[in-house]
C-alpha cells in the first residue's frame, strides 16, 4: 500500500506500508556496510525500511543521483529536490520538497502506549505543558477528537521534524512547540528555538511552521 498526498505545489509526502521480510531487490539499494548491519531484528527492521524509502525516492522523484546521507544521517540527491525520511516499524515516510529548500519529517504510531508523564521533563518546557492541559480542555479542541495524548505526541514529533530539517542532532529543549491552528484530523504549529524559562527567542535557529496529520493509525509532521 502506497499513498502520496500533496501538502502544497512544491511539498508532498508518500507514505507506504513494507514487508518487514527482506525484499531481494533491496540488496542493491544498501551499502556492503549496511548489509553487514543487519545482525538482528531491530538492525533488520531499521534495512528494511531504509531500502524501501530509497525505492520510494527513485520511484516518485525526479532523482540525478543515488540517495546519499549527511553526517547526523539526513538524506541528500541533490540542490534541487530535498527529502527527509521517518519509519515506524514497517510504517514509512518519505518527505519532499521540489526547491532548494529543507524539509523534515516525522512518523509516528497513534497506537504505542506512552506514559507522556515520564518523558514531558526531558521533552516539554513548563510553558509547553501548560499549553497541553490548556488545549486538552478545551471543548472545541476536543469536539475536533484530539486527546491530549495525541497532542503530546504532536509536539514529540515536530521536534523530531525540526532538527531532521536543521540537519542536527535531536536536542528537544533548544525549542518550544505552540499548536496555533487545531482542525479535525490536522493541525498547524509553530516550532521556534528559545532557552528554557526565558523568554528570549533571539537564538540563531529559525521559527519553523509544520502541520501534523492524523492518517490512518499513525501522525505525519511535515515542515512548511
Amino acid at each position: 500500500m502506497i499513498e502520496r498526498i500533496e501538502v502544497s505545489d512544491e511539498i508532498f509526502f508518500v507514505y507506504a506500508e513494507v514487508s518487514e521480510a527482506w525484499d531481494p531487490e533491496y540488496d542493491e539499494r544498501l551499502s556492503p556496510e549496511e548489509l553487514d548491519y543487519c545482525q538482528s531484528s531491530r538492525q533488520l527492521e531499521i534495512q528494511c525500511a531504509r531500502a524501501g524509502l530509497r525505492l520510494l525516492a527513485k520511484i516518485f522523484l525526479p532523482l540525478p543521483n543515488e540517495v546519499q546521507q549527511s553526517p547526523t544521517g539526513k538524506p541528500w540527491v541533490g540542490p534541487d529536490v530535498q527529502i527527509s525520511f521517518s519509519h515506524k516499524k514497517n510504517a514509512i515516510l518519505l518527505g519532499a520538497r521540489l526547491c532548494e529548500r529543507s524539509v523534515g519529517v516525522d512518523l509516528e504510531s497513534l497506537k504505542d502506549s506512552v506514559d507522556w508523564s515520564v518523558f514531558k521533563e526531558r521533552f516539554f518546557s513548563d510553558r509547553e505543558s501548560q499549553h497541553l492541559q490548556t488545549l486538552s480542555q478545551n471543548p472545541e479542541v476536543i469536539a475536533m477528537g484530539w486527546t491530549k495524548d495525541e497532542l503530546s505526541r504532536v509536539l514529540f514529533s515536530i521536534k523530531e521534524a525540526y532538527f531532521k530539517l536543521m540537519d542536527q542532532d535531536f536536542q528537544p529543549r533548544k525549542i518550544e512547540v505552540q499548536i496555533e491552528e487545531p482542525y479535525e484530523g490536522r493541525v498547524k504549529c509553530l516550532a521556534r528555538p528559545v532557552e528554557f524559562g526565558s523568554d528570549d527567542h533571539s537564538s540563531s535557529l529559525p521559527e519553523v511552521h509544520f502541520l501534523s496529520i492524523k492518517f490512518r493509525h499513525h501522525l505525519i509532521t511535515i515542515s512548511l
